[in-house]
């Protein structure tokens, strides 16, 4: 039976934002949402860094249990400062620089605006705990508001931000460094680290601050959550393209401050 270390190289890892957890749990992680598109929001990286072009790579999503569908495909895109998630429902535009978070539906181009708002670094929704495998080191569980669900008889209520939900969740991703524009994500989430603390349901949509948890890229990912079971795999693994993501103009969208 596999077993998991609670340090991971002797280090505490306290990233979320949050709570520190000297000892972590055994659960795993979750990049859980309750739009199609979203699910793969964990895997799709923030921008931000050193490099000049954007890096890209697609992902199939396949949801079970009370949330079954067919398998949707979803396209990452990640520039020095804007993060692109593509599916065939929505697209989420993540602006750093400008503090917000777009949606667009592709269907009629209709556009939402949202600002990141006020931080929530010890929100209990936005909890992050993680746990290495001992016999498995390519392997992380990761667990998002557990301990506030935990915590509670009745069903913890379940937060709400950017025009998403966003409830307890659990998930095992399988990791890789040896992908090409890996390094570049890295040095990304390094930069981003700072506002995925002050801001750790970001970690939620934005890939960059999954990866900056799990220190390596994730290759596939089996997700749980209240909905069902939730899993996702590398279709095109990362690799540097010309930079075509751009932000809507300005005007287009309507602002839900």
């Amino acid at each position: 039976m596999d077993t998991y270390s609670e340090h991971r190289s002797g280090r505490h890892l306290d990233r979320s934002g949050g709570t520190r957890f000297r000892h972590r749990p055994l659960l795993c992680l979750a990049a859980i949402f309750l739009s199609s598109c979203a699910m793969a929001h964990a895997w799709c990286m923030a921008g931000a860094g050193p490099a000049a072009a954007e890096i890209e790579w697609t992902i199939e999503q396949t949801g079970t249990g009370s949330d079954p569908h067919q398998p949707i495909v979803i396209t990452c895109s990640v520039s020095n400062d804007l993060t692109r998630i593509a599916g065939p429902k929505e697209t989420i535009l993540i602006d750093y620089p400008g503090r917000r978070i777009y949606r667009i539906d592709p269907p009629g181009q209709s556009c939402r605006s949202y600002p990141f708002g006020r931080p929530h670094p010890d929100l209990p929704a936005a909890a992050v705990t993680i746990a290495a495998s001992t016999t498995a080191p390519d392997r992380q569980h990761i667990s998002f508001g557990m301990q506030q669900a935990l915590a509670q008889t009745a069903v913890a209520p379940v937060a709400h931000y950017w025009g998403q939900q966003f409830p307890f969740a659990t998930a095992e991703y399988r990791t890789s460094r040896d992908y090409p524009g890996v390094v570049a994500l890295m040095a990304i989430a390094g930069r981003h680290r700072r506002v995925f603390q002050q801001y750790p349901l970001l970690r939620r949509i934005d890939p960059v601050g999954l990866l900056d948890l799990l220190e390596g890229f994730p290759v596939s990912g089996n997700i749980f959550s209240p909905a069902g079971q939730t899993i996702i795999t590398v279709l095109s693994p990362p690799k540097p393209t010309a930079i075509q993501s751009t932000l809507p103009p300005p005007g287009t969208c309507i602002d839900m401050e």
